[in-house]
């Protein structure tokens, strides 16, 4: 399909995020205060050429520069750096053939579904999704839709890393490293609309989003993302897609989850460098790790603090009156987790144990059950008794670091926030009644 060409009166700027040859485009217009208008004989050959426009002498000197800031290559570079600024510019300028496509606003489209790219390779690849072309990996099997994402593959097995010579980190692609290194250098990504900045220029992208409004929906459910990765894993849900494991037959919605998964087959432990703690997600050693760099996220209503910046946005929820509600009972609950477990109870969902036929309603409580099967201890450090759950040594260790929970209403202390919780229900008046006899209880 050929690209069509259009004049366009959009404002052309030198934004780098712009210019990513990979990014779907939208069109907008850009900010910045000055046009180029491009002559249409000039464009089939090498060159451009740039005028003058609405009197604005400013506007060659602009767009020369804006392409000489993108690397583009000038025939008379060298005589026009010797004019002024002023210098009304009727000459043709050599520009690479990238440049070139912006400038003129040229879009390849694919026929199918409408998306829209800068490079024509990037529609070819886009649409070997679409034929259900696939790039296998001739070692172990693995396919891929990108012929890139298969050469990165190919990295493991040939033990190519890009290590990072200030921390020794090692990454499968050098524009990872690249963009990991900005950390070292204390580079930044702000935001010009709130002020928050990242680390790494994509979390911007994606954050901008947020401003933008930009939305992800699915077309089965109508159910919205953030982000379209998001959105991909989502669809699989409806198409009924697996990722099964191949040592012991799980299977997962999400490849990622596949993945850890697969790391404790391999004995894989992300271990912290301050304590020693191991963990099985390198997820949890980050958020292990924020207990020793005294990073908390806190609650600007009622100064709570919490580890994890997701549940901080969770915790937000209540402040906000925010419920969520059973579509099949009507019970409502404060958390969106507590409401996935409740409807397990309606679908009757239960992770049993394959070796004492017990069942419970979370994985993770089946988890901790099976290591009395398997004869592990949680043992205290301090007065060496021992535990079969991690959680009770968690609340025995409390009893040695003299943590309480005091209810500010009469000063009763608790070992466990959720029994203080349940206790306030009795100064707020909350009764739990029977729905066979009527008789409440506090």
């Amino acid at each position: 399909m050929e690209p069509k060409v259009e004049e366009s009166q959009e404002h052309v700027g030198a934004s780098p995020s712009l210019y990513d040859p990979f990014r779907v485009i939208k069109r907008e217009p850009l900010d910045i205060p000055y046009e180029v208008t491009v002559k249409e004989e000039s464009y089939e050959g090498d060159s451009i050429n740039v005028e003058e426009n609405n009197g604005n002498d400013a506007v060659t000197r602009d767009c020369l520069e804006f392409f000489k800031s993108h690397d583009s290559t000038l025939k008379n570079e060298s005589d026009h750096e010797r004019r002024s600024i002023n210098y009304n510019c009727q000459q043709s300028y050599k520009v690479g053939k990238l440049n070139k496509i912006l400038h003129r606003g040229i879009r390849y489209k694919c026929d199918l579904c409408s998306k829209e790219y800068f490079h024509k390779g990037s529609l070819t690849e886009h649409k070997k999704r679409h034929q259900g072309i696939r790039y296998k990996c001739d070692l172990c099997s693995k396919e891929y839709f990108h012929k890139g994402y298969l050469t990165d593959h190919k990295k493991i097995h040939q033990g190519i890393r890009y290590k990072c010579n200030l921390c020794s980190k090692e990454f499968l692609r050098k524009d990872i490293l690249i963009e990991h290194k900005k950390i070292h250098q204390g580079i930044r990504f702000k935001c010009d609309l709130c002020s928050k900045d990242f680390s790494f220029k994509r979390s911007l992208i994606l954050h901008k989003k947020l401003h933008q409004g930009i939305r992800y929906k699915c077309d089965l459910c109508s159910k919205e993302f953030s982000r379209k990765d998001n959105l991909t894993d989502h669809k699989k849900i409806h198409q009924g897609i697996r990722y099964k494991c191949n040592l012991c037959s799980k299977e997962y919605f999400h490849k990622r989850s596949l993945t850890e998964h697969k790391k404790l087959h391999q004995g894989i432990r992300y271990k912290c460098d301050l304590c020693s703690k191991e963990f099985s997600r390198k997820d949890n050693l980050t958020d292990h790790k924020k207990i020793h760099q005294g990073i908390r996220y806190k609650c600007n209503l009622c100064s709570k603090e919490f580890l994890r910046k997701d549940i901080l946005i969770e915790h937000k929820k209540i402040h906000q009156g925010i419920r969520f509600k059973c579509d099949l009972c009507s019970k409502d609950f404060s958390f969106k987790r507590s409401l996935i477990l409740h409807k397990k109870l309606h679908q009757g969902i239960r992770y049993k144990c394959n070796l004492c036929s017990k069942e419970f309603l979370r994985k993770d409580i089946l988890i901790e059950h099976k290591k009395i099967h398997q004869g592990i201890r949680f043992k205290c450090d301090l007065c060496s008794k021992d535990f079969s759950f991690k959680r009770s040594l968690i609340l025995h260790k409390k009893l040695h670091q003299g943590i309480r929970y005091k209810c500010n209403l009469c000063s009763k202390e608790f070992l466990r926030k959720d029994i203080l919780i349940e206790h306030k229900k009795i100064h707020q008046g909350i009764r739990f009644k029977c729905d066979l006899c009527s008789k409440d209880f506090s």
